[in-house]
């Protein structure tokens, strides 16, 4: 476990965006470590869209670690293939969005002296026939934190944002450590959280006035 000194982190809006990130795989946090409890969303029509439309869909869980020899020697696999295994089952959110909760340590049973570097995963139907990866048919490999500290949006492509009194945005904010953070617009917070690595809001266009805002 990684200790660090509580630190203030501020995020903007930038005038206000439409266009929201839409990626195969998203992990909340994005930058995790060991002992973090993460959520895995997938997005089943992206990447090589193989699952697209699938309505039950497995996935396979590995970890890169500093025992690992490369990329592809995956380490601490979750999931028994091709069967219906419900510690990897996916939970559907609607459409072809799934997702999975779980805490990083504990659900790979990684030991302490271990180093993780990456999150590794593919994705499957019951019989693993078919399965969900990336657009070139490789696993999909997301890094952990490399001890750094970063802030950013996370919900939405940074720049200027059009929205309308109609408009309703999910905004969510992120840190590479627990800190005190916050969200902001013109010097406001809209949110806040202590010692943590994500903030939320719902920013709705109705509750601020026409005009350039940050």
């Amino acid at each position: 476990m990684k200790h660090f000194p509580k630190t203030l982190s501020t995020l903007s809006v930038i005038c206000f965006t439409t266009a929201v990130l839409q990626a195969q795989v998203t992990v909340i946090p994005k930058w995790f470590d060991a002992d973090d409890a993460i959520r895995i969303e997938y997005n089943s029509q992206d990447g090589n869209g193989a699952l697209s439309g699938q309505s039950t869909i497995y996935g396979h869980f590995g970890l890169i670690t500093d025992q690992s020899s490369d990329n592809t020697d995956w380490k601490h696999v979750v999931g028994n293939w091709g069967q219906a295994d419900s510690q990897v089952l996916m939970t559907r959110d609607g459409g072809n969005l799934f997702s999975k909760e779980y805490t990083i340590d504990s659900f790979h049973g990684l030991p302490t002296n271990e180093t993780l570097s990456a999150l590794v995963m593919v994705f499957r139907n019951e019989d693993g026939t078919v399965l969900g990866k990336q657009a070139n048919d490789e696993d999909i490999l997301i890094s952990a934190s490399d001890g750094s500290f970063q802030s950013e949006f996370t919900s939405h492509d940074a720049g200027t944002l059009d929205i309308s009194v109609n408009t309703r945005l999910e905004l969510r904010g992120e840190s590479s450590y627990n800190s005190d953070i916050r969200i902001q617009l013109d010097g406001q917070t809209l949110a806040s959280s202590s010692n943590s690595k994500v903030v939320e809001y719902t920013l709705r266009g109705a509750d601020h006035s026409r005009g350039s805002h940050t």
